[in-house]
């Protein structure tokens, strides 16, 4: 199962580039955070989840059963949006489906 690294401040943050036709099935996430923001997931510029709110030194994980949870729509990336950018690290591990 592939697997994606998260250490960014920037305000959005390609996490998994888009593979055409292919959609991002996320397993599961583990993020912490230096400072207070929130977070979105998103398909290429659209949420797929809700914003979470984050504070210094708290850590979010998402684990899901084997099927996944958040996806992407086909041919897009899976991005994730940091509203305050500060830093923000962690990783994923995810399939591309058809």
């Amino acid at each position: 199962m592939p697997y994606a690294k998260i250490d960014t401040a920037a305000a959005t943050l390609e996490v998994v580039a888009a593979v055409s036709g292919k959609k991002i099935r996320v397993h599961n996430y583990a993020l912490a955070s230096t400072g207070t923001t929130q977070v979105t997931w998103k398909s290429g510029s659209t949420a797929i989840s809700g914003p979470m709110g984050m504070v210094a030194g708290s850590t979010l994980n998402g684990d899901t059963d084997e099927d996944g949870g958040l996806e992407t729509a086909a041919g897009e990336a899976l991005n994730l949006a940091n509203a305050q950018a500060v830093q923000i690290g962690g990783h994923l591990r995810y399939t591309l489906e058809s």
